[in-house]
């Protein structure tokens, strides 16, 4: 009784289907199972393409200055324009299925002394991939998990 009102008033607190979505989904990573919480995303792929897509285009349509290393499309984010020698972190996508949000890719901007000019280094996504012990649960504890 006292779970079913709990559910009860988080159904109010959460309406729509929201609850049902966030915190009983459940998918395999590594052989264990992985709680979808509100810092990982769940998307499917057509709308992760459409999303991406448009990022794309956000990307493109700022690029510019090539003194220094210019705004980057990597295929999954857009980097703004960085000057040589400094690393820049934005939060890991939010249209990526599970990346986790909480944390930030990186990338570095440095100089290429045969080229003669500035060059992206590759991207490192590997923080996106990330996961904290509290991501993982059995699937009888993880259904009122608000963490």
């Amino acid at each position: 009784m006292k779970y079913e009102l709990i559910y009860f008033l988080l159904l109010i607190i959460f309406p729509s289907n929201s609850l049902n979505e966030t915190y009983h989904y459940h998918s395999r990573v590594d052989n264990m199972t992985l709680c979808i919480k509100p810092h990982l995303v769940k998307i499917g792929p057509e709308e992760q393409n459409l999303l991406i897509k448009n990022e794309l285009k956000k990307c493109i349509s700022t690029m510019n200055d090539p003194e220094k290393c210019p705004i980057k499309w990597d295929t999954v984010m857009c980097w703004p324009e960085t000057n040589v020698n400094e690393t820049v972190g934005l939060p890991c996508a939010n249209y990526v299925n599970k990346f986790n949000k909480k944390h930030k890719a990186y990338i570095h901007c440095r100089y290429n002394s045969t080229l003669n000019r500035a060059e992206w280094t590759k991207t490192n996504y590997s923080k996106c991939l990330t996961y904290e012990e509290t991501d993982f649960c059995n699937t009888t504890t993880c259904s009122l998990e608000l963490n």
